[in-house]
């Protein structure tokens, strides 16, 4: 007759140890945040805040003909802003805020949106946007800004009759400066 052990297995094997570091590692890995389509996202983000902005400069100027608001760019150091088109490069306040009416991008720009660079804009030969007492650009051709962030571009074309923006994730041509 053979003798019969009764056994009691205390602890896990060393397959079954690995096998749940590989499965927790690849849990890990699948929620880790993409870095990169972050960074992509803060592009079409400061493509909607500039599109946000025309609209608003353009309902101060209709609403106040006499003193027109800007958009003045800045493409050396990245940023642009709102201001009276009797003092360009003074920021009017913002309305929430109080502060000056100033998007800047990069890496001492406004939170959330430090991989956004602008590349480039025409703005019918000048730095500003400006818009006629009926809500128009005071310009006859469309005017162009580009972002780009993490590879990704993005370009905001303003029609000069209607002053609408419209947003596309590719550029129709290089504005970029030197």
């Amino acid at each position: 007759m053979g003798v019969q052990r009764s056994e009691k297995r205390s602890g896990f094997t060393m397959i079954e140890m690995m096998t749940v570091v590989v499965i927790v590692a690849i849990i890990t890995v699948a929620a880790l945040p993409d870095a990169g389509a972050a960074a992509k996202e803060e592009g079409r983000h400061a493509a909607e805040m500039f599109e946000g902005d025309v609209s608003y400069a353009r309902s101060l100027s209709i609403a106040q003909p006499g003193d027109p608001v800007i958009i003045k760019v800045d493409v050396d150091n990245n940023r642009y802003w709102l201001a009276r088109q009797i003092t360009p490069d003074t920021p009017i306040a913002h309305p929430r805020t109080g502060l000056p009416y100033l998007r800047s991008f990069g890496s001492v720009g406004d939170a959330g949106l430090q991989h956004v660079a602008i590349l480039g804009q025409d703005f019918d030969g000048d730095a500003i946007l400006g818009f006629d007492a009926m809500g128009g650009l005071d310009q006859d051709a469309e005017a162009i800004l580009q972002f780009t962030a993490s590879g990704a571009s993005y370009e905001i074309s303003v029609a000069p009759v209607t002053a609408n923006a419209t947003t596309r994730a590719e550029l129709t041509t290089n504005l970029a400066e030197g």
